[in-house]
């Protein structure tokens, strides 16, 4: 399953666009599903596949879950889920962050913060389907999403495929769906006669923030809780220093880049694998353009060059294992970026990988 947040923001800013309305007289072409296609359209000459009435409604991770039809088609099967969100859930999430389609849904959030809003965000779920046809597993090979906020949808309307799924379907649209179209190939060489039909749904693991921390100096130790397991872990700091990043020659000279971190070394009890990961809750300064820059024949674009870390980078810093003849493993993680020297106080923060709801199958035929 795609990243439904994004499409979720990013059909709020099409639903402020007065040219994303569809008029009442908008006419949908003949419902035609392929296993090369998406919602958009489709490319190659495959033929459209064959539809097989399904009608299966189920409870899952806390939502209601509708799959009214499979398509068969010459590569595979093709599958819409038809995910229901209570409106209210959504009400809820966009007055927490104070979110409308005249916001800027990531200005002035912190890495933090849109882990987070990522997590609470009800129209953001992701998921892994499998299928059992005849008994022989299908694993889905690609997909795409579209979503309905009830929401937005009153008072902007909203773009043509999703009008044009939800009518299809006969959705209720006093809730908010998410609906992702799935595609399986088969099994075998051929298309295979469906004698049974089957889904395992599993839920995709999740990044949650933790606890926030300080530390100062070697010795130094936190304990931290998982927050689904319960256990306990124990950080000891090995060592903690300030660092300069050697300026890069392979760098554009007309910018000037952040080059001052705080580098620690740890270990932790008992040890934990890459399902946990340290966090500068700061973020890194943006590179700032050199005044003394004179070649004006290559300027060039400004777009991505916050993602300027190798240590880093835009998103947080990245923890390394350091091997060594000890039993314990050094772990060593570095701060975000900044042009002047970094205090010795940064505040880190704590997340973990994290999977709420157990699989599950349903019989489809």
């Amino acid at each position: 399953m795609e990243n439904t947040f994004k499409k979720f923001l990013q059909e709020e800013e099409d639903y402020c666009a007065a040219d994303m309305k569809p008029s009442a007289e908008s006419k949908f072409p003949e419902w035609k599903v392929y296993y090369e296609g998406n919602f958009w359209g489709h490319h190659g000459r495959d033929h459209a596949g064959k539809e097989i009435p399904v009608n299966q409604h189920f409870d899952w991770a806390g939502y209601h879950w509708f799959i009214p039809v499979a398509y068969s088609c010459g590569k595979g099967l093709v599958i819409d889920f038809c995910m229901r969100v209570d409106a209210r859930r959504i009400q809820n999430f966009m007055e927490k962050w104070k979110l409308s389609c005249k916001s800027d849904f990531y200005d002035g959030f912190t890495n933090e913060q849109q882990m987070q809003m990522e997590i609470e965000n009800p129209l953001c779920f992701h998921f892994h389907p499998m299928l059992k046809l005849n008994n022989k597993e299908m694993t889905v090979s690609r997909g795409c999403s579209i979503c309905f906020n009830p929401y937005l949808a009153d008072k902007n309307g909203y773009d043509l495929e999703t009008k044009r799924v939800v009518e299809h379907y006969h959705l209720d649209k006093s809730y908010g769906w998410v609906i992702c179209r799935n595609a399986f190939p088969w099994a075998s060489k051929h298309r295979s006669e469906i004698k049974s039909l089957s889904l395992i749904m599993e839920q995709q693991p999740d990044r949650v923030s933790g606890e926030h921390f300080v530390v100062q100096a070697p010795g130094d130790k936190v304990t931290f809780i998982h927050p689904i397991s319960g256990k306990a872990f124990e950080l000891t700091v090995q060592s903690i220093e300030q660092q300069i990043l050697p300026e890069s020659s392979l760098l554009p000279k007309r910018w000037r880049y952040p080059t001052y971190f705080i580098s620690m070394n740890y270990t932790v009890s008992p040890e934990w694998g890459k399902e946990i990961m340290i966090h500068d809750c700061a973020e890194s300064d943006q590179p700032m353009e050199n005044p003394e820059w004179n070649d004006k024949s290559n300027l060039g674009s400004t777009q991505g060059v916050c993602c300027v870390s190798i240590i880093g980078g835009n998103s947080g810093p990245t923890a390394m294992i350091l091997e060594n003849d000890a039993e314990e493993k050094i772990h060593s993680v570095c701060s975000s970026l900044h042009f002047e020297s970094v205090k010795d106080n940064v505040e880190w923060y704590i997340s973990y990988i994290v999977k709420q709801f157990s699989d599950a199958v349903f019989t489809l035929i």
